[in-house]
């Protein structure tokens, strides 16, 4: 995935999106969000703060596409750890990716705010017509979130 988004160069090979080589495109450049784990977000800046990093406007339509309508001025370390989450997914979304790469960004929260999270962004990202790969262990969440899935055991031959 930090290949992909170009985080890291691959020790081989190249990276293509919709047939075209972006091993050499800088990473602000590819149009592919990334959502973490553990949300990163600023704790110095305020939830529209945060989103200033992608974009200087559409913060509080940003907002309400998650849930999170009138948060703007709220500082990042009063929101709760699926807030955090919704705030990193607003940010990702802001800047209007081509795709969104999910790497295990359900699992740091409870099962019941877990199924929210995954049918709403599943929601979020149809209407949207964004396309997404998500990095999981945890079969049930994939198949709650994914149209395709690939299992990948490194066991195997």
């Amino acid at each position: 995935m930090r290949c992909i988004c170009g985080l890291e160069e691959p020790d081989s090979g190249r990276v293509y999106f919709s047939g075209e080589d972006i091993t050499d495109v800088q990473p602000e450049s590819r149009g592919i969000g990334l959502l973490f784990q553990k949300p990163v977000l600023y704790p110095h800046l305020s939830v529209s703060g945060n989103l200033s990093l992608a974009s200087s406007h559409g913060h509080e339509d940003a907002l309400e596409e998650v849930g999170l309508q009138g948060l703007g001025e709220r500082g990042v370390s009063r929101l709760s750890g699926g807030e955090s989450q919704r705030l990193a997914l607003a940010r990702a979304l802001l800047s209007d990716p081509r795709a969104l790469l999910l790497d295990e960004p359900f699992s740091a929260i409870d099962a019941d705010l877990s199924a929210r999270l995954i049918d709403d962004v599943r929601v979020i990202l149809k209407h949207r017509g964004c396309p997404a790969v998500l990095v999981t262990h945890n079969v049930e969440e994939a198949e709650n979130f994914c149209d395709r899935i690939l299992f990948m055991d490194s066991s195997s031959p």
